[in-house]
């Protein structure tokens, strides 16, 4: 009677038989008894004993996916997401075609914001032939699927995923219907209403503007006819003006916002659009009229002043700014902050945006330094500091306002004529755009008044190190040093051994050494780790790799916990590579992350490591790409002007360039070299010769290595460890 009920047991969710169990019939049994007591121990919500039941029948049965299957849900809802994902893909190697274990890792990626990796893996199961009569779990795959391509940018996949969904929500209506997900023909409806929305915006994404309209249409008359949803028919109006302004269709776009607007809606954007199409229409005379009525409609709507300042600034500049100036002084609001930075940039002014942002940042200073006898003074301050940041933040936001702003930076003189702070945010701005010549001059402006202004001088450390500028960065640095020798900067400490490790020279080694031994004393409790890491890193910079191994092991005994352990293996495992011990530096960064999956430097380092050795290159690849992935997602955060790091571009350059995959590694490699933290290292641009003499192109291959030996001579890494001496053998190859 058992076996007959664990095998009942066992039959996966997709009614398909389970592969064959060990022959052994001691080992058959053990196997599915463990597997019984295992479904049975998740049945009854008891996860940690299900999973060393089917832990226990995986074991025994080694080539089964059947324990492995529930071992995937098991381990998601003990919260231990790595092994569900590992358990997954094992499953799959077993047993490809497994739809539902596909769609499980697939929202286990989606869940750990993986979405180019959910994407693929949601595609594979979606083309599973065992859907072939489960019309609903496709469906619901379908829409998974559209949202993961959505979020990792591939529109291409999500459309596909939309059309294929409105197409089976058509075909196969009546098992649909029957499946019990959809209990009326409109509940259906609005699925297919959902699934043509968001085949829109996929095809708005790809800048099929005409074909996103229809799908828009089509969604509206849906909801219209079936659901009867006023929210969803307000955002189709919405996106529908935006699809047909894009495809030129002015005239009906304004027809769609009008029926929008007469929401009332909130923020700016919708009134900015209204300005835009009636321009386009050659109906600017109504834009004044229109909204004077939309705000006597809703006077109590705090973004349309705005954007009435912002539609008078096409007749009149001067009483635009007045009107921004007055308005800028009531709110911090970041929208409405961005329409005043816009108008500068439109009107081509770089000039008076700058002293706008100077006088609310003196403003915000201004009022700090008052007296404070008066109980509203805090709230005073807070408020004219929120403005001064708003302004800020939305030039910030804006990438031509900013470009705007670099352009001009050369022409401001003399360095008194704005304040420090508005000098911060040029030197801020210009570091972005990858200007790190511009940065460092609007830094040494922010210094020349302020000689004791010690975050200036910090940043400007950063910037020259940058910039591989060891000798200044000395200079610097000692400066710094001797101008503050009883608040020593740590920082100051640690730019001032690297120069004079990359410096080289024997004295500049013991100096280096000397501060690198010295680093953690006197340091407060919190910043000790951070302090203590900074001397196996000197020691690596000066090839004294068993020193540094050894330094980390200290630091391991020191700080046990898992999170310090982490940041120290990350340390060791570079020592460790220096030494060539590879397999020690793989232990140790897997070690990493199997604590912590999207730590993005472990994943590149890692997957840089692999291609480097020639190793397991499908797996570089994947850590690689999903380094980029994670890192875009913290850039665009961050407010970043290149979208995508050039050190992890690289490191994709170079496992493509392992892979054989030489015209994808040379595009690649090409972009890493114009990015600003890239663009001086001299190990991508010998990457790109690699790749562009293997391709047969030794023009380009000589001007690449060329500029790598300039870059390696900067350096006296580059110079100790032979790269630049190579690099050199191979540029006399060259004919």
């Amino acid at each position: 009677m058992i076996p007959v009920l664990l095998l009942a047991l066992a039959t996966p969710p997709e009614r398909v038989p389970a592969p064959a169990l060990p022959p052994d019939e001691a080992a058959r049994r053990e196997a599915l008894a463990r597997f019984g007591v295992g479904l049975l121990r998740d049945a009854a919500d008891r996860p940690a004993d299900a999973a060393k039941h089917l832990e226990a029948a995986a074991k025994a049965a080694p080539d089964s996916p059947a324990p492995l299957r529930p071992l995937v849900k098991v381990y998601a809802d003990l919260g231990r997401d790595a092994a569900a994902i590992r358990t997954a893909r094992t499953v799959l190697e077993l047993d490809p075609a497994d739809a539902d274990t596909g769609h499980a890792l697939g929202k286990l990626l989606f869940d750990g914001k993986r979405f180019a990796e959910a994407t693929a893996v949601l595609k594979t199961a979606a083309d599973s032939p065992r859907l072939a009569d489960r019309p609903a779990k496709k469906l619901g795959l379908l829409r998974d699927l559209d949202r993961a391509a959505q979020l990792a940018g591939d529109f291409a996949a999500a459309a596909d995923a939309c059309l294929a969904a409105i197409a089976l929500a058509d075909s196969a209506r009546e098992p649909l219907l029957k499946s019990g997900v959809f209990p009326a023909p409109a509940d259906l409806d609005r699925e297919a209403a959902e699934f043509h929305e968001r085949l829109g915006k996929a095809l708005t994404a790809r800048k099929q503007y005409a074909d996103a309209a229809a799908a828009f249409a089509k969604a509206a008359a849906l909801f219209a006819d079936k659901a009867g949803d006023p929210g969803a028919a307000a955002r189709l109006n919405w996106n529908l003006s935006a699809a047909l302004a894009e495809k030129g269709d002015a005239a009906a776009a304004l027809d769609h916002l009008t029926k929008f607007l007469a929401l009332k809606p909130s923020g700016t954007g919708p009134y900015e659009r209204l300005v835009e199409l009636l321009r386009k229409l050659g109906r600017g005379k109504d834009v004044a009229p229109w909204l004077d009525r939309l705000a006597a409609a809703d006077p109590a709507h705090p973004g349309i002043p705005w954007v009435q300042a912002y539609a008078l600034g096409a007749a009149d500049p001067a009483a635009a700014d007045r009107r921004f100036r007055d308005l800028l002084g009531r709110t911090a609001d970041p929208a409405a902050h961005r329409l005043a930075v816009r108008h500068f940039r439109e009107t081509n002014r770089p000039a008076e945006l700058l002293a706008l942002v100077d006088s609310l940042l003196k403003a915000a200073k201004g009022k700090a330094a008052e007296d404070d006898e008066s109980p509203a003074k805090p709230a005073a301050d807070a408020a004219a500091v929120a403005r001064a940041r708003a302004l800020v933040d939305a030039v910030k936001a804006d990438p031509d306002a900013a470009k705007l702003l670099v352009r001009h930076l050369p022409s401001i003189r003399p360095a008194g004529s704005i304040g420090r702070e508005s000098w911060d945010v040029l030197a801020a701005l210009a570091e972005r755009e990858g200007r790190l010549d511009l940065a460092e001059a609007a830094l040494r402006a922010a210094a020349q008044g302020n000689p004791a202004a010690r975050d200036v001088s910090l940043h400007l450390l950063e910037v020259l190190a940058k910039q591989r500028k060891w000798a200044k960065l000395r200079t610097e640095c000692e400066s710094l040093i001797e101008r503050s020798p009883r608040g020593r900067s740590l920082m100051a400490d640690v730019y001032l051994a690297t120069a004079l490790a990359e410096l080289g020279g024997a004295a500049n080694a013991l100096e280096a050494v000397k501060i690198a031994n010295e680093l953690a004393d006197n340091v407060q409790a919190s910043g000790q780790l951070w302090a203590g890491l900074q001397k196996p890193r000197i020691l690596n910079l000066l090839g004294k790799h068993a020193d540094a191994v050894s330094a980390c092991e200290q630091l391991l005994k020191q700080y046990p916990k898992p999170a310090d352990a982490r940041r120290i293996r990350v340390t060791l495992a570079d020592s460790l590579n220096g030494r060539k011990e590879f397999a020690k530096a793989e232990a140790e960064l897997r070690a990493v992350l199997d604590d912590d999956p999207d730590d993005v430097l472990v994943l590149n380092n890692l997957g840089y490591n692999l291609a480097d050795q020639g190793r397991k290159l499908d797996e570089a690849e994947t850590m690689v790409r999903r380094a980029i992935e994670l890192d875009a997602v913290e850039r665009l955060r961050n407010g970043h002007a290149e979208a995508e790091s050039g050190v992890y571009l690289d490191s994709l350059g170079w496992v493509l360039f392992r892979r054989g995959k030489l015209a994808d590694a040379r595009a690649v490699l090409e972009k890493a070299v114009t990015l600003p933290d890239s663009g001086t290292d001299a190990v991508v641009w010998d990457h790109l010769g690699d790749v562009a003499f293997r391709q047969g192109d030794t023009a380009r291959a000589k001007t690449a290595w060329t500029k790598a030996v300039e870059l390696y001579a900067d350096s006296h890494t580059g110079r100790q460890d032979g790269r630049r001496d190579e690099t050199v053998r191979k540029l006399k190859r060259l004919p």
